[in-house]
């Protein structure tokens, strides 16, 4: 960017282009660990609630109800464990507060999946996409994986190498991210 607006002066476009990006990453920024994973799982549930308001479902089946409720009950069966993982070694679950975590947690779901909460709360969404008959809140499963992986686990992550180093990393070799 800079040797293309030094050699064209001219162009205020650049600079135009460059405010714009500069202010959306500060805006994205801002939305790192900004909610809890419950309250965020929430809104998203919220949000295929009015998707399927105004743009009703309209798949349906004789198995949906029992694959809806067979996500919820798996989705249950990720979140509780792990989350009861974290509080009995008393540390903290609120990935908005890295600095607080005082053991790192590799036993039990944590051996097959680095994230088995955020994996819970996605697999509950897919059940509730399924409960609604709405496959467009497909679509809001995925944004939260997407949202997830960015604006949280990425810097989970970060702070978890920055505290645990060697440990976290060779973790992280041997465990994936969510399967």
């Amino acid at each position: 960017y800079s040797h293309f607006a030094m050699a064209m002066p001219w162009c205020g476009l650049c600079g135009n282009v460059r405010g714009l990006f500069l202010q959306g990453a500060t805006m994205l920024k801002q939305l790192e660990l900004l909610i809890p994973p419950v309250p965020l799982t929430m809104l998203f549930a919220l949000d295929m609630w009015l998707i399927d308001t105004y743009f009703p479902g309209t798949v349906n089946g004789p198995y949906l109800p029992f694959l809806a409720y067979a996500c919820f009950v798996l989705g249950s069966l990720l979140i509780l464990p792990a989350a009861i993982s974290f509080f009995s070694i008393k540390t903290t679950v609120d990935p908005r507060v890295p600095q607080k975590t005082r053991h790192l947690v590799t036993t039990g779901l944590y051996r097959f999946s680095r994230n088995p909460m955020y994996l819970g709360m996605a697999i509950i969404l897919i059940g509730l996409s399924v409960s609604l008959g709405n496959w467009l809140c497909l679509a809001l499963v995925a944004m939260f994986i997407l949202y997830v992986g960015h604006f949280q686990i990425r810097l989970e992550e970060r702070a978890l190498l920055a505290h645990f180093g060697s440990e976290y990393q060779h973790y992280c070799q041997q465990v994936r991210r969510w399967l």
